[in-house]
């Protein structure tokens, strides 16, 4: 009876402790499944990963190598060669649609007089430093200058000054203003000679460079800057069949990271600019200028970012993983030891934050709980994500490491890490 008792009892026990796990509250690890408010995402180096590395291209000449050395590492196949020194000039976007939508702005000038010149040849003179006021007017612009004004679908802006445009980020010097109107917003570019003023009012590299060894990279990247405004006005004419420019911007050129960055005489009217200056002249004869050769003897693509990424293995990329393109045989993505080597260099790390509702329109998926870099491309930039959510259910998605910069806002492909917060 007493051995009856005792197995009853352990039956009774086993019972209870398995009521017991029943009626428990959540495991940790199942609380652990919470969906996190925001994500940061960390990493390094900053721009879209093809073609030379600026700071790479820095530490490279600082180390010995010239210009045409960099330029061949970083763009494998191509040659340094001249073409002739072309004349003509482009139009550089300063202001206008689609990102700036103002109707009014102020031309300032210093140091000189201005003239201000319409389609039908009426001028409008200023002898001496003042501003221009400019106000869209049906499909013209009027300009105002003291008492005195003119209107007209194209307005004409020469100095022997400086002029500033509200709202644009440089100054000019160099050619004339241009100033017509699209959709209604005011459009103001600078006309200036394609080989020569154009480039000295890149602000692309620092031209402190040329002080601490680095002169060679400034001219690598005259050559490279060169190449691309070339390269532009060509599929321009094939593309749209027009040499005068994009009829959208009036511009072959905008003067921000959608094209090159152009400051125009805020760059080459600083002495402390003058390494930048003095590259670019030294890839100019009186009758020609030096530019990058493709294998087949045209025009190289030359695209260039800041920095690549510090991790290990870190490299350029191929073009098609980057832009979607047609793979380029000079464009095939190259290790990239030198930026992380670059001194000074800022952009060995950085975090952004993606919130929890912007990770749910990326995967299209709710209560994500972790992202997870699964896939990288050669030189490791990022190339598929995976997303999971507290449902154990996942999202895997590929997509070229620039699309994926603009998808999640960061300053450059390679991740480092991406944590819950």
């Amino acid at each position: 009876m007493l051995r009856t008792h005792r197995v009853r009892s352990l039956a009774v026990l086993v019972a209870l402790a398995l009521l017991a796990l029943v009626m428990a509250p959540a495991a940790p690890a199942e609380a652990a499944k919470k969906a996190p408010a925001k994500f940061v995402i960390a990493g390094s180096g900053a721009g879209h990963g093809v073609g030379m590395s600026q700071y790479g291209a820095y530490q490279l000449a600082r180390t010995g190598s010239g210009a045409e050395q960099i330029l061949q590492y970083y763009y494998p196949g191509t040659t340094i060669g001249w073409t002739n020194n072309n004349p003509r000039t482009v139009k550089v976007q300063v202001l206008g649609p689609p990102v700036d939508k103002r109707k009014k702005a102020t031309i300032k000038v210093k140091g000189g007089g201005f003239t201000v010149v319409d389609t039908a040849g009426r001028v409008l003179l200023g002898t001496s430093s003042g501003k221009i006021t400019l106000k869209v007017k049906g499909s013209g612009v009027t300009a105002k200058a003291g008492k005195k004004s003119l209107t007209a679908s194209r307005l004409t802006v020469t100095t022997t000054g400086t002029a500033t445009v509200t709202g644009a980020q440089g100054s000019y010097h160099y050619g004339n203003l241009q100033v017509t109107t699209i959709g209604k917003r005011l459009n103001v570019v600078n006309e200036v000679a394609m080989n020569t003023k154009y480039l000295y009012g890149l602000d692309e590299m620092p031209a402190s460079w040329g002080n601490y060894g680095g002169a060679e990279a400034l001219k690598a990247q005259a050559i490279a800057a060169r190449n691309y405004v070339i390269k532009r006005v060509i599929k321009l004419r094939e593309t749209l069949g027009v040499d005068t420019g994009d009829p959208a911007c009036d511009c072959h050129l905008f003067d921000d990271e959608r094209s090159q960055n152009y400051t125009g005489w805020k760059k080459t009217g600083s002495s402390a600019n003058q390494p930048w200056v003095d590259a670019v002249k030294s890839t100019i004869t009186e009758t020609g200028v030096l530019i990058l050769r493709d294998p087949s003897a045209g025009f190289a693509e030359t695209p260039y970012f800041a920095s690549t990424g510090f991790a290990a293995g870190a490299g350029t990329a191929r073009n098609s993983d980057v832009f979607k393109a047609d793979p380029l045989s000079y464009l095939p993505g190259v290790a990239d030891p030198y930026s992380a080597l670059a001194p000074r260099n800022p952009y060995k790390s950085w975090k952004r934050t993606l919130t929890q509702k912007q990770a749910a329109k990326v995967f299209n998926l709710k209560s994500i709980t972790k992202i997870e870099v699964a896939e990288t491309y050669s030189g490791g930039l990022m190339k598929t994500l995976t997303a999971t959510a507290t449902n154990g259910r996942t999202v895997t998605l590929s997509k070229t490491s620039r699309a994926w910069m603009e998808v999640l806002a960061v300053p450059s492909p390679w991740l480092t890490s991406i944590k819950p917060k």
